[in-house]
């Protein structure tokens, strides 16, 4: 049997059907009417990558409340736009106009292919995170998880071929809605064929075989690229190609884990993705992996090497503007976590407390917003964006804020660089084993458990007031609360 890797390669070779450089550039326009909104957030891809988090475009209404954005592409490509309270995914053609108007309580789709975009948002997408997860995990064969795709993955591809058939979506579009369902099915059939590593250490080779056979039946060189493409081509690339390079190497999930850990393992995935033939493909996948690992702002600084290397292999990147922007990020930090503690910031030294209660119990006469968190959280690092004015809504209220850190021992540095980089005023405990069982069984939201980050009001006599307080990105509520 081939592996991964191997035959990845050897799909470039039989299935590269790649569009031509040649292509000409033409607008795609969207126009939204009826809305009452300030401004709308309308996020594309660049050259079929999605910085999600920075290639955003503000559009504000013209003189007659329309709003009007319009882009120049080769090709069809996925696009969001956020309003207030309502979001709506779209498929931008070149030469076609989106057109979304308010109708009633919601916006709505008008226009040519309408339907197709109507149909579009109906389609769940969820990540494959544990909830996911526990909907397939009796599905452990090559045959399992082939007939309950099938059974998933048909319904909408009939759903399509009905609209085309009463000529509401033409056959372009009909087109591009299959691409998005196939690709997201065939992400989940690598996904769950990779899990299988993860769990056991090993995967069968009937598993390699449907995971080749689905990368055959959809190849990375395709025209368009879904809204899951980023995620299935970096699976194949990275995950894939590591895995043959764990059984070459004799390596296990602990060799991996411990590569991770000493912050070895970004430089070896990058440059499993970079030995790809396809540098077109390479590239993309390779800005992907840069932005995606960036952004989870672990601060890994191997990063700095790798986008280095990214830089050099192509100089001439549309991505460069967007990895930058994000390297300088990890660049600051070390240039921070050099310096000393603020004031302000205090350790609980005792890292005996076997319980929340306990702790609590230790700290009466004094409100708190306690916040549960992780270095390897990127939700939680998110929230602390809004610490500064969460600190002013506490001061008013009489709260201090209290952090506490699902964090392992090994992790005890990354917690005090994350601590001094992020200005966590307040005071801090790394909860041991004993206080994690027992905040999972007596104080976590979700049974059997803990989903961070999750925070908590604790009143002056040293009680919980609620388990589940508002996040800081949720003032408004968290003010009602208080």
């Amino acid at each position: 049997m081939l592996s991964a890797m191997k035959y990845i390669s050897l799909l470039l070779l039989i299935l590269c059907i790649s569009c031509s450089k040649n292509e000409t550039i033409k607008t795609a326009s969207l126009q939204i009417e009826g809305v009452t909104d300030p401004y709308i957030i309308v996020t594309h891809a660049i050259d079929d990558v999605t910085f999600w988090t920075t290639n955003k475009d503000t559009i504000y209404p013209d003189q007659n409340g329309v709003f009007n954005f319009q882009k120049n592409i080769k090709k069809a490509q996925f696009a969001t736009v956020q309003f207030t309270n309502e979001r709506r995914n779209l498929i931008l053609i070149p030469e076609e106009q989106v057109q979304l108007t308010q109708q009633d309580s919601s916006i709505q789709f008008v226009g040519l292919n309408h339907k197709g975009q109507e149909l579009l948002n109906t389609m769940s997408r969820p990540h494959l995170d544990m909830n996911e997860y526990n909907k397939w995990i009796s599905d452990t064969t090559a045959a399992q998880i082939k007939d309950k795709i099938g059974v998933l993955l048909q319904p909408e591809l009939n759903n399509i071929d009905v609209l085309q058939s009463q000529n509401k979506i033409s056959v372009q579009f009909a087109t591009i809605l299959k691409q998005e369902v196939n690709y997201f099915y065939a992400l989940r059939t690598l996904q769950l064929v990779y899990t299988q590593f993860n769990i056991k250490g090993k995967i069968s080779n009937s598993l390699l075989l449907l995971a080749e056979e689905t990368l055959q039946s959809y190849p990375l060189q395709t025209d368009y690229k879904s809204t899951d493409w980023n995620e299935y081509a970096l699976l194949a690339l990275k995950d894939f190609s590591l895995y043959d390079k764990a059984i070459v190497e004799s390596w296990d999930r602990g060799k991996i884990q411990e590569l991770y850990e000493e912050d070895h393992l970004h430089p070896i995935s990058f440059d499993l993705i970079n030995s790809y033939k396809d540098k077109d493909i390479a590239e993309k996948v390779g800005a992907y992996f840069l932005f995606y690992n960036l952004i989870q702002e672990n601060f890994e600084k191997s990063l700095i090497g790798v986008y280095d290397s990214f830089e050099e292999q192509f100089p001439e990147s549309v991505y460069l503007p967007y990895l930058d922007k994000e390297v300088d990020v990890v660049r600051t930090y070390y240039k921070k976590i050099d310096a000393a503690f603020p004031e302000g910031i205090s350790f609980i030294e005792n890292q005996d407390y076997n319980s929340l209660n306990e702790l609590m119990s230790d700290f009466k006469g004094t409100k708190y917003y306690v916040d549960v968190w992780a270095t390897w959280c990127g939700p939680c690092k998110q929230e602390f964006k809004h610490n500064k004015e969460l600190e002013v809504l506490l001061k008013e209220y009489g709260y201090d804020k209290f952090y506490i850190s699902l964090d392992k021992e090994d992790r005890i540095t990354k917690w005090k660089q994350d601590i001094k980089y992020f200005d966590l005023f307040g005071k801090h405990l790394r909860g041991n084993q004993a206080f994690f069982e027992d905040f999972e069984k007596v104080h976590s939201t979700y049974q059997g458990y803990i989903a961070i980050p999750q925070y908590l009001i604790i009143n002056e006599n040293g009680e919980i007031v609620t388990n589940n307080a508002p996040r800081p990105s949720q003032l408004d509520k968290l003010k009602e609360l208080l």
